[in-house]
């Protein structure tokens, strides 16, 4: 999920993590991940016999526990994978890319926007419209991925 820092995103829309410690607890184990990828990728220009390509991508997935379970005494609400809590605890990105392509091997440069953040998925029940998408001062903010080799 190039949206989002590395272990920023999940468990579920559960907010325990984000919580603890002003958000800097980073290890988010599950025991489910889902995710998937849709990448349109163009030619721009050769440099020195080596293309430079761009992309367009959009991420959707999350990560779960396959059942509730506590940490530290406290219940991991939102944290397990419901099928009627499935679409609010899905995170969506979407950014754009440039491929330093060697034929050997790829420089990936992303730039990501997490579109639909599950942490601000508020309970449906309480709230019916905050759904995540477009949380304010959140989706406007990028994250820079660097990789080696195209991510799938």
């Amino acid at each position: 999920m190039r949206g989002w820092q590395l272990r920023k995103l999940g468990i579920g829309s559960n907010i325990f993590y984000d919580t603890l410690e002003n958000g800097k607890f980073n290890d988010r184990y599950a025991d489910i991940i889902l995710e998937g990828n849709i990448e349109y990728r163009f030619d721009l220009f050769p440099i020195y016999g080596f293309w430079i390509r761009g992309a367009l991508f959009t991420d959707v997935g999350n990560i779960w526990n396959s059942s509730t379970n506590t940490l530290a005494n406290v219940r991991l609400e939102y944290a397990d994978l419901s099928l009627n809590r499935f679409y609010t605890d899905l995170g969506v990105d979407a950014g754009a890319g440039v491929r330093v392509d060697f034929n050997f091997f790829l420089l990936r440069f992303d730039f990501g926007f997490p579109l639909k953040n599950p942490l601000y998925a508020s309970d449906p029940a309480k709230d019916p419209m905050n759904d995540g998408w477009f949380v304010k001062d959140k989706w406007n903010k990028p994250t820079f991925q660097f990789g080696l080799g195209y991510p799938f």
